[in-house]
């Protein structure tokens, strides 16, 4: 195999499958195609989707040149040559060279969590999201590819996105589903797939795989205490449905890494989830104000810790909601401040949620301040904010929106409704506006539309 075929080959699948990777954007759903019609499922099929190559320059660079979705796969790159490091990597590449000496899986493989880790997670997100649009004989192909192989992640990646997708309306998916996520929580708890979002099981709607995928998981936490990729799934495993046990596991990863600010964003993230559902008072006192102080603690030092310019002004809009919600109203004020004048970068992509957040929480205090018209002027300000990515998709909050037309200021809140149609859901919003002219007061409720 050429440096020029593997790179065509296995980076163009997965730059085409994921629409992923360093110095490319997006990707060519045809090129895909033909790459999976050149290559053998049998002897690729646990690469597919896995090299992640350093591209400089459209070229690869040289040094380490793959990471591994399926955890064993190490690759190295010298002048023009791509050698196997490892055992695994010359099983699936038996025909191109060893890598030179002192190139060890370690030298590829990178200790730290907080990078690869994360990146692959959101990758296998996406393998699973195209799983789910597999055909019922292509899932069939790969049902029976993975039987003759088990540990082929990127194979059981696709199943769990098929048949996640069906789970709720098959008992049969239901059980295949189970069955995929238990053997991930038997056999690969650190990988990257375990810690994904297509790995979700609830003690309510699947309690005995719950039971046994929780058992598992709390048994390898304890024989390998400082294995972070393990312990990092095992918190999202736990994160919603035992969060004590997830808190726990988020302090030892702190203990570990203390200067990985990973670790404070998702133990704040842990602690604002009981503040969420009520947005937070403003109040010191309001029963949230506890957790969204342990939350707003837990981001701060993450924030602290944190370099890149486009994260900390993503940082900040969740900054300038917990203060509010613990009832750090001139640190909350602060923080929109901040939000509005541009702090930590220009934004980017995070614009409209900085400019729709600053105004909304500086609304908020003004409301506990009983300074209404202020109030208006922000809810008027924050429907301006030309939407983002977030708010298009997600809507919104309406919290403040929600406040005001409770004291009966329509006038704003009609034309607040009015803007935010301009870049999420007009029909909800159109049918909001429509209620309120006839002097109803419907709940403003971006999840729930009815």
């Amino acid at each position: 195999m050429t440096r020029a075929s593997l790179l065509t080959g296995l980076l163009t699948l997965e730059m085409a499958c994921l629409g992923l990777s360093h110095g490319c954007a997006g990707g060519d759903m045809g090129a895909s195609k033909k790459v999976l019609e050149k290559v053998s499922l049998s002897k690729y099929a646990a690469a597919n989707g896995s090299l992640d190559f350093d591209i400089v320059d459209g070229k690869l660079k040289e040094g380490r040149a793959v990471y591994l979705l399926n955890w064993d796969l190490a690759y190295w790159v010298q002048g023009e040559t791509v050698h196997a490091v490892n055992d695994r990597a010359r099983e699936l590449s038996p025909d191109l060279p060893p890598a030179p000496d002192g190139i060890t899986y370690e030298a590829v493989y990178d200790a730290s969590c907080d990078g690869d880790h994360v990146r692959l997670g959101q990758r296998a997100a996406q393998i699973s999201f195209e799983g789910g649009e597999l055909s019922e004989k292509e899932a069939g192909e790969l049902k029976h590819a993975l039987e003759a192989r088990p540990d082929d992640l990127w194979a059981r990646t696709m199943l769990l996105g098929y048949h996640a997708k069906k789970k709720y309306n098959s008992d049969d998916a239901r059980r295949e589903y189970e069955r995929h996520v238990l053997w991930l929580a038997r056999n690969a708890p650190a990988s990257p797939v375990m810690g994904s979002p297509v790995v979700e099981l609830n003690p309510v709607l699947n309690p005995e795989a719950y039971a046994e995928a929780a058992a598992l998981m709390r048994g390898h936490v304890e024989n390998e205490p400082r294995n972070l990729f393990l312990l990092a799934n095992a918190a999202n495993f736990f994160l919603i449905c035992e969060n004590e046990v997830a808190e726990e596991i988020l302090k030892k990863c702190i203990a570990i890494e203390p200067d990985n600010p990973r670790w404070h964003q998702e133990l704040g993230f842990l602690y604002s989830l009981s503040v969420v559902a009520g947005e937070g008072s403003g109040v010191a006192d309001d029963p949230d104000a506890e957790n969204a102080r342990k939350a707003l603690a837990s981001l701060e030092q993450a924030a602290a810790l944190t370099t890149e310019p486009e994260e900390k002004s993503s940082q900040l809009t969740e900054l300038a909601e917990m203060a509010f919600a613990a009832g750090e109203l001139e640190k909350a004020r602060g923080y929109c401040m901040k939000l509005l004048a541009g702090d930590g970068g220009p934004g980017g992509w995070n614009r409209g949620n900085r400019i729709h957040t600053g105004n909304a929480v500086l609304g908020r205090i003004a409301l506990v301040e009983e300074a209404v018209e202020k109030a208006k002027g922000h809810l008027i300000s924050a429907g301006k904010c030309g939407g983002s990515p977030q708010l298009d998709s997600f809507g919104p909050d309406m919290t403040l929106a929600n406040e005001l037309l409770q004291r009966g200021e329509t006038d704003a809140v009609v034309e607040y409704l009015e803007l935010c149609g301009t870049f999420w859901n007009k029909a909800a919003t159109d049918k909001w506006v429509a209620a309120i002219k006839r002097g109803e007061k419907p709940v403003l409720d971006r999840y729930n539309r009815e």
